[in-house]
């Protein structure tokens, strides 16, 4: 599968891709659980000064960890590549997330022309504030960085009461729109970008 980040086949191949430069932008979500403090730190020995953990891939939490950790550091070499053909990414994760403090991501964020955009889900419509961050290339994407305001409620829980999990968190709908809005803004030569 040339979409499996776990496979340094895939990875040449969506690279040599890149450099053929089939697509303008690409948007990457790695997964995070192995990456979410504190549970990085009790389960995969995570920190912020020691993100890659100790995962020896023996036992299947470990395998899971070992699988992450490969997609992230993937996802951040393709980004790279794009950024490097003068193409666009934009890869997502939660602010707090262990992955940004990856030296690999450490460097992508401290090239010229890249952003930390930051926004909270609830400015979105979404009921929980959980702040997300993507790092970025595309300057017409920091149009998406809103500051809760304070002037609503939150809720950390479904509608039958339960506490979301992490897992289940999605984009929410208002930020997709928004996302769509600027992009048609862009490709329409409209945009504000700065």
């Amino acid at each position: 599968n040339v979409h499996d980040f776990r496979s340094k086949q895939a990875v040449k191949q969506k690279i040599s891709r890149v450099k053929h430069r089939e697509c303008m932008h690409e948007h990457f979500s790695p997964p995070c659980t192995t990456f979410d403090p504190p549970s990085a730190e009790r389960k995969y020995g995570r920190t912020r000064e020691c993100p890659l953990g100790k995962v020896s891939a023996t036992e299947e939490k470990d395998k899971q960890a070992a699988d992450e950790l490969s997609i992230v550091l993937n996802c951040c070499k393709v980004a790279r590549a794009k950024h490097e053909c003068g193409d666009f990414f934009s890869i997502e994760a939660p602010v707090n997330s262990l992955i940004w403090q990856l030296p690999q991501y450490q460097d992508l964020s401290g090239l010229p022309g890249i952003y930390k955009v930051i926004w909270d889900n609830c400015e979105y419509g979404e009921r929980n504030p959980q702040r997300q961050a993507i790092l970025t290339n595309a300057p017409w994407l920091v149009r998406l960085s809103r500051d809760c305001g304070g002037d609503h409620n939150h809720g950390w829980s479904n509608n039958m009461g339960r506490r979301i999990k992490l897992e289940e968190l999605t984009f929410a709908r208002g930020l997709a729109r928004r996302w769509a809005e600027i992009f048609a803004d862009y490709l329409d030569g409209q945009a504000d970008c700065c």
